[in-house]
């Protein structure tokens, strides 16, 4: 038997053999009911001993406009942890000075931008904040771009969407992996 102490007066028991048989479904709705209860009963998030706040204070969301139906995850993740540590959640989007599918110029990607981060802080409950980044040539500076807006957002945590991996990503790096492996903060990849 095990027991999971949620909050200061609620808990769970766990018989052995009994949550073996859950579906995934069935475990999220057990995870949300326990998260429901701890806010519930007014718990606070983890604090960081060394900073002396919660663990994550600036949440920075990637995403690509042209492919804005695959970062759903993401930003319904970034927005649920936002809320949660009550952090600052950024949704950066990279523009090129050239006109592209999305936008014409960098003033009308950062509106759509805009428009697309006030649909999910609606519809997340969480305030987002956008910030459109300039590239000559995001194919090339994309990373680096990333990596320096993310030190100067002074963010602690990436969230990224992943995307199914192909043939190309054996020849080339996803800009996930650049990121986890160059930079100081965490980077939560979503699938």
């Amino acid at each position: 038997m095990r027991w999971c102490t949620v909050g200061v007066k609620v808990e769970f028991q766990f018989h052995p053999g009994i949550g073996d048989g859950l579906n995934r479904r069935s475990r999220r709705s057990l995870i949300s009911d326990i998260a429901h209860h701890r806010a519930k009963l007014g718990f606070r998030p983890t604090v960081d001993e060394k900073r002396g706040s919660t663990m994550y204070s600036t949440i920075m969301v990637p995403v690509d406009l042209a492919h804005a139906d695959t970062v759903e995850k993401a930003l319904i993740t970034a927005g649920d942890l936002g809320k949660y540590y009550h952090a600052r959640v950024v949704v950066v989007g990279v523009a090129h000075t050239a006109p592209g599918s999305v936008a014409h110029n960098p003033e009308e990607y950062g509106q759509k931008l805009q428009a697309f981060t006030q649909e999910y802080s609606n519809s997340t409950g969480c305030p987002m904040e956008a910030r459109t980044v300039i590239c000559n040539d995001p194919a090339v500076e994309l990373d680096d771009a990333l990596a320096k807006t993310g030190k100067d957002l002074g963010a602690d945590l990436v969230v990224m969407a992943s995307h199914v991996p192909s043939f190309r990503d054996h020849l080339y790096h996803a800009n996930a992996t650049y990121l986890a492996g160059h930079v100081d903060y965490s980077v939560f990849i979503v699938r």
